[in-house]
């Protein structure tokens, strides 16, 4: 019972992988044999808990498997950096809508 309560783990690790190493194929590549697999190690660990983080938000909210692993195999593709953009540009955008007046001036 346990066995099938946790095979969502392995999905979440597959579609991380695969996404990683999609994402850092499409990079530029590293001279050396260990900075390539250096650099693959990184991106597939990276994408690897990207998507298990994004899949537990996803099925906190939706309550099924497969549209939460799609979410977060495309959040894992996308990469760290990306979804850090976009989180920061809606704060810039919400510090501008809210912030503009100074509150501390006469």
């Amino acid at each position: 019972m346990n066995e099938l309560k946790n095979s969502y783990l392995f999905w979440v690790l597959i579609v991380g992988l695969v996404a990683g190493f999609l994402s850092n194929a499409k990079d530029e590549r590293p001279k050396s044999l260990k900075q390539r697999f250096i650099y693959f190690v990184t991106g597939a660990i990276s994408s690897t808990f990207l998507c298990w983080m994004t899949y537990e938000i996803a099925f906190y909210y939706i309550a099924q498997q497969n549209p939460s692993l799609a979410i977060g195999g495309f959040f894992a593709w996308r990469g760290a950096e990306w979804a850090t953009a976009i989180v920061d540009k809606a704060i810039y955008a919400k510090i501008e809508n809210l912030g503009g007046s100074d509150d501390f001036k006469n």
